[in-house]
Formats: structure tokens, C-alpha cells, sequence
């Protein structure tokens, strides 16, 4: 028998193996989507998903007995006019946290951050809004507010 013979009635095997599993899984209701996902997946997004928030505990202020800039409750950076707020992001185990910092609504603030893992990117904004992602190493985080505001 020639190979191309045994070749088409393998693909024929094939095709007709692959029409029976899909009419099978049709007929019972099992399907892709109806698979439950093994617990492995779920510990995985776990791991690089969540927990990516950077923490309140994790900035502190460079200079707080001048200026004090941040508050805990909530959560926020409070900048006088024509003032600087120099904070630093400490190192952390996660290798990358999320942050959103956003300007209180008619405030000009210039925000900066430079990491201090080398092969990170510094950031520079003055739209109101950045989202910062700080690497293991942290950084130094710099905000200037022409008016009052929060960030």
C-alpha cells in the first residue's frame, strides 16, 4: 500500500475520532467552559494576579518633620501649594506593585518616580493621573502641586 493511501485514511481516522468526541460532549453537556479548573491554575493567579496593591506601609515620607505629606486614613498625599512631597517606596518580596495616584479635581501637580531597580522605567506625569508599577527595589516618589490638592 503507498504512504499517501495510509496517509489519507489516518486524517479520515482522525476526522471521524474528532466528529464523535464533539457530538459526545455536545450530547452530555460537557464542553470546554463546563470544565472545572484545576486548583493549580487558581493558586497561580493567586501568585502573579492579586496582591499586586502597593501598601500604605510600604511609603514613608523623606523628610516628614518639614512637611508632612502623607495620611493613613484614608490613604492619600495632602501637598501645600508651590511645595514638594518626597516620599520613598521601600523593597518589598512582590516583584511588582500597583498604585493609582490621581490629582483632586482643578489641582496642577507634576508627579515623579524614580525606581531604583536600574532596569525600570522612571516616570513623569503632569495629566492629573499615573499608575504607577514599582518593582522589588521600590523607588522615590516626587510631587509638586501649584494648588492645593491630594494625589
Amino acid at each position: 500500500m503507498p504512504a499517501s493511501r495510509i496517509i489519507i485514511i489516518l486524517a479520515v481516522i482522525v476526522l471521524v475520532l474528532f466528529g464523535i468526541s464533539l457530538a459526545l460532549s455536545s450530547r452530555t453537556g460537557r464542553d470546554q467552559r463546563a470544565v472545572p479548573q484545576a486548583a493549580w491554575v487558581e493558586a497561580l493567579k493567586n501568585v502573579f494576579l492579586k496582591n499586586q496593591k502597593l501598601e500604605i506601609k510600604d511609603i514613608s515620607c523623606v523628610k516628614p518633620e518639614k512637611t508632612p505629606c502623607l495620611t493613613n486614613a484614608p490613604a492619600a498625599f495632602v501637598i501645600e501649594p508651590g511645595k514638594q512631597c518626597e516620599a520613598k517606596i521601600g523593597e518589598s518580596r512582590k516583584a511588582v506593585r500597583k498604585a493609582k495616584l490621581t490629582v483632586k479635581q482643578d489641582s496642577k501637580c507634576t508627579i515623579d518616580f524614580v525606581p531604583a531597580d536600574e532596569e525600570a522605567l522612571p516616570v513623569h506625569s503632569t495629566s492629573g493621573s499615573v499608575e504607577l508599577s514599582v518593582m522589588k527595589k521600590g523607588g522615590t516618589l516626587t510631587m509638586t502641586c501649584a494648588d492645593s490638592g491630594r494625589d
